[in-house]
């Protein structure tokens, strides 16, 4: 199949108020708003928020996507397609022992192995895992690309963004956009 794209413009984007880069990064989600819906089709299928009574092991499909490096200093060359890697997600423990300064809003993900994870350029891509248990094979979008030390080393799983901690911050900044969208004439209660 001929990789296709379509590119839709942004209507603002919406960082998280307690945003920090330092040494670490905090709160590293924002959301954006495009200028008009997408439509879904055989290739374009939404992914689902996380649910606290979701469970995901390091034995879950887990993937990434992204247009990062393919390697450590390889940039992704040719016609830019979009790259997926399986990845498994980390255990607390082993997560953080790598990275002590780790929060409960953080995870990790990557083979300990080495060889498969997000590198260079990935930063904000989804870390989705399949849904258990489900007769349609569904995806949920457990974290974001945030961080690492280089790219598929040995031991060095990458740090994501823990989804599940920010669905407040999500369902309240979609609540405001659609706020925002709606006539002055129109009421709204957040």
């Amino acid at each position: 199949m001929e990789p296709s794209g379509r590119k839709v413009k942004l209507k603002r984007v919406v960082p998280h108020p307690d945003y920090r880069d330092g040494d670490i990064v905090y709160n590293d989600i924002a959301l954006v708003q495009l200028q008009e819906a997408v439509s879904f089709s055989d290739t374009v299928q939404p992914v689902l928020l996380p649910s606290p009574r979701d469970q995901f092991s390091p034995h879950t499909e887990c993937w990434i996507t992204g247009w990062g490096d393919v390697a450590e200093g390889t940039p992704l060359g040719g016609k830019k397609t979009l790259q997926e890697v399986q990845v498994s997600l980390t255990d607390e423990a082993a997560c953080r022992q790598k990275y002590p300064k780790k929060t409960d809003s953080m995870m990790c993900a990557g083979d300990l192995r080495g060889g498969k994870d997000s590198c260079m350029g990935d930063r904000g891509a989804p870390l989705v895992c399949v849904l258990a248990g489900e007769v349609e094979r569904r995806f949920v979008q457990v974290g974001i690309v945030s961080f690492g030390e280089g790219c598929g080393h040995v031991g060095e799983p990458a740090v994501h963004t823990h989804v599940l901690r920010y669905t407040q911050f999500i369902r309240d900044t979609i609540q405001e956009a659609e706020c925002n969208d709606l006539p002055p004439s129109e009421a709204c209660f957040l």
